[in-house]
């Protein structure tokens, strides 16, 4: 249940417009109180809104000063003021809950206008990181204070940058449509700190870790570690590519598979082209012999049977790894993707490797998957002090 305050018009003196619907907005009256003490005192109406969405008027009256103090103007002035400074303020009763309000406005509205990973992901961060926390708390009750506590918590347990961000980021989109449908007055999550995080590096492998896993698989598995290794593609983007999304030079990247549902790729700016260097496509053409693929086919390039893709765990578990075993080499698809982002950055600029992985953004490049490597550290840091040590030429 939600209390507005409206403050509106003066009240019309009796019978004057009775036959109207009350106005809503009204400044309220003022009248002199008391049998030995005299005050001024302030009546005006709230309406709460009511879970169902209905409304519910009721009266409140404020004491405004003694009355041999003020003058009866002064006492409404001074009413004004109260209602003014509370326009925009709404209190929700203890029955509107973070938990109650994500459960019944916020998840339905939203969640049938998101990708299935994106939807599982928000679910998964709400109920794991914020309602545990906060859904018993009122929202009338929940302040910056509040959250930003919460938020401190999470970064002194050990949470990485990427928890904590998403955290804030939900946090902030559920109290901004509890705010839209005027339950709260302000969003107080939106000048939230993010508290200092140890930031955790992906583990990438080396080139010769590459050169090592090309060198223990063949045929089709070591064409699809190729392309892992050598375009930075996601395994949900990789094995559902069809014949017909290669056209010379270049694969579409225009369909992803989650949990066998087969739509759109991740992000607006993952529906792009990866661009394929001479000796990988040399291999695809070679593959498509093998395979008596039909050029220009709607087929899967990697199909299992029956038309369907490889499923991505099963190749991950069942193909490379026992494959890689004598390796001693942990390898996943995340890992992948970060030996592609980290080993590029000696090839190409920020812009080349963010064009390639289909970034948004070149901070989500730099900042998450470009990891620094040591040798190259080391060769810059010997190639300046060179460059120092060397006398100027006039």
């Amino acid at each position: 249940m939600v209390s507005v305050i409206f403050p509106v018009v003066l009240k019309s003196p009796v019978g004057v417009g009775c036959h109207m619907p009350r106005d809503r907005c009204q400044h309220g009256w003022v009248h002199e109180v008391g049998k030995h003490t005299k005050k001024w005192r302030g009546d005006y109406y709230v309406y709460e809104r009511l879970p169902d969405g209905r409304e519910k008027r009721k009266h409140r009256s404020v004491i405004l000063g003694l009355k041999c103090q003020m003058k009866k103007w002064e006492a409404e002035k001074a009413l004004r003021d109260i209602l003014l400074n509370a326009t925009a303020v709404v209190r929700a009763s203890e029955e509107i809950t973070v938990r109650w309000f994500w459960e019944n406005k916020y998840w339905p509205m939203h969640q049938e206008k998101l990708k299935p990973s994106s939807r599982e992901g928000l679910a998964w961060i709400v109920n794991k990181h914020i309602l545990p926390a906060l859904g018993s708390v009122p929202l009338a009750k929940i302040d910056r204070f509040t959250l930003q506590m919460h938020l401190n918590t999470l970064g002194k347990n050990g949470y990485g940058e990427s928890v904590l961000h998403k955290v804030r980021t939900y946090t902030s989109a559920i109290l901004d449509e509890a705010f839209e449908q005027g339950l709260i007055g302000r969003n107080p999550a939106r000048k939230l700190d993010m508290p200092a995080a140890q930031r955790k590096d992906r583990p990438f492998l080396s080139s010769d870790q590459v050169r090592a896993l090309l060198n223990v698989v063949s045929g089709r598995d070591r064409l699809i570690l190729r392309l892992f290794v050598t375009c930075g593609l996601r395994p949900g983007e990789l094995f559902v590519l069809r014949w017909d999304d290669w056209t010379p030079g270049q694969l579409r990247i225009d369909e992803a598979i989650w949990r066998s549902q087969i739509g759109s790729p991740k992000t607006r700016k993952s529906l792009s082209v990866v661009f394929l260097p001479p000796r990988l496509e040399g291999e695809l053409a070679q593959w498509r012999e093998e395979s008596c693929a039909r050029e220009g086919s709607s087929d899967f390039i990697f199909p299992l049977r029956a038309g369907k893709p490889v499923p991505k765990r099963l190749w991950l578990e069942d193909v490379l790894r026992p494959a890689i075993e004598s390796l001693k080499i942990h390898v996943d698809y995340r890992i992948l993707r970060t030996t592609f982002s980290t080993l590029m950055q000696k090839h190409g600029t920020v812009k080349d490797i963010q064009q390639m992985m289909r970034h948004a953004s070149p901070n989500l490049t730099v900042g998450t998957y470009m990891q620094a490597i040591p040798e190259s550290v080391k060769e810059a840091v010997g190639s300046l002090e060179k460059a120092l040590e060397s006398p100027t030429v006039n």
